[in-house]
C-alpha cells in the first residue's frame, strides 16, 4: 500500500514555508517523501528575479540537502493566466520545453512528470508530453502513464497539498491545513502504508 505526498508550487520565494511545515513533518515521519511540482520562473504573484529557480542559490541548496527524499518535476514554465494549454501545439513544445530545460539540474530527464498549471489540461498538452519524453502526467491527483507500462499500475493514495501564495498570505488557514496533515499521515502510517515518490511508483511498472 503506497502512499504518495506530493507539492504544488514550491519556488524560492516559498522555501520558508517549505522549511516551518515540511522540515517537522518529516522528523514527525521520519519515512517522509515529497513529489513536488515546480514552475521554473513563477510569474503569478511576482515578477522578481529572486523567483528564478535557474538562477537561485538558495534553491540550489535546497535540493542538495534535501534530494533523499524529495523529488521534482514540471509545472509549467511561468505559472500565468491563461493557462499555457491555451497556447498552440507548438508554443506548448516550446514552453513545456523550456521548463524541463531549466529544471534539468533537479529532475530525471528520462523519467519526468508533468502537472499543468490550473490543473488545465488538452489533448495537444498530451501529446507534447508524449512528443518530449515525459513518463507520467498528473491530474487532480491521479497520475496517468504515457509510456506501456509492463506491469499493472496501481494508483496510489495521493495526499495532494500546496504550498503557493494563497496560502502564505494566511498563515492561520496554513496551520490547520498541516496539522490535518500530520494527523492523517500517522492514520495512514497505522495502516501499514509506505510513502514513495511518484517516481519511485512509476519506475516499479515501466
Amino acid at each position: 500500500m503506497n502512499i504518495c505526498v506530493t507539492c504544488d508550487d514550491l519556488q524560492p520565494l516559498t522555501l520558508p514555508l517549505f522549511y516551518q511545515y515540511f522540515v517537522p513533518l518529516k522528523k514527525n515521519h521520519p519515512n517522509l517523501k515529497v513529489t513536488f511540482f515546480c514552475t521554473p520562473f513563477n510569474k503569478e504573484f511576482t515578477q522578481d528575479e529572486k523567483n528564478d529557480i535557474s538562477k537561485s542559490e538558495e534553491f540550489k541548496k535546497w535540493f542538495k540537502d534535501n534530494k533523499k527524499w524529495v523529488e521534482i518535476h514540471p509545472h509549467g514554465l511561468f505559472h500565468t493566466k491563461p493557462p499555457e494549454n491555451k497556447e498552440s501545439y507548438d508554443e506548448q513544445i516550446e514552453l513545456i520545453s523550456k521548463s524541463a530545460g531549466a529544471l534539468s539540474p533537479y529532475i530525471e530527464l528520462n523519467m519526468m512528470g508533468y502537472k499543468a498549471p490550473f490543473y488545465q489540461m488538452n489533448q495537444d498538452m498530451i501529446k507534447t508530453l508524449h512528443k518530449l519524453g515525459f513518463s507520467w502526467y498528473n491530474q487532480w491527483w491521479t497520475t496517468c502513464l504515457l509510456k506501456p507500462n509492463k506491469k499493472r499500475f496501481q494508483q496510489p493514495i495521493e495526499i495532494g497539498t500546496h504550498i503557493g501564495f494563497s496560502e502564505a498570505h494566511n498563515p492561520d488557514n496554513i496551520d490547520v491545513i498541516y496539522d490535518k496533515l500530520d494527523t492523517k499521515l500517522y492514520d495512514l502510517e497505522k495502516l501499514g502504508f509506505e510513502y514513495k515518490t511518484i517516481n519511485e511508483i512509476v519506475k516499479e511498472v515501466l
